[in-house]
């Protein structure tokens, strides 16, 4: 399995791209889901990095799922970037996490 480390540059990138957000939507008058519903295609974004992510992953058998694990801050910090609850997101993600991972 493949655990995603994120580094202070990273974490400094997604603080920054969150108060453009918060600033850009309280510019324009945006309520927060206002503003998740014009996200959308951040999720779009997100699928593609989990896909390329998953295309990484090594696995030890061809017929088994490959499977990336995210620590907490990780998924945070996604869910900030992608202007969500940080558990509807958390949800989002396990509608493609295969059984066998969330029962290790």
């Amino acid at each position: 399995m493949t655990d995603v480390t994120i580094d202070d540059t990273d974490q400094a990138i997604v603080r920054a791209v969150g108060e453009e957000l918060r600033r850009a939507r309280a510019c324009v008058g945006w309520t927060r889901p206002e503003l998740i519903r014009r996200m959308r295609t951040q999720l779009r974004l997100l699928r593609r990095w989990a896909r390329n992510r998953l295309v990484d992953a090594l696995t030890t058998e061809v017929d088994e799922p490959a499977v990336v694990r995210l620590p907490w801050v990780v998924v945070q910090e996604m869910a900030t970037l992608c202007g969500m609850p940080k558990r509807r997101l958390l949800d989002y993600i396990r509608e493609f996490t295969p059984e066998s991972a969330l029962h290790p």
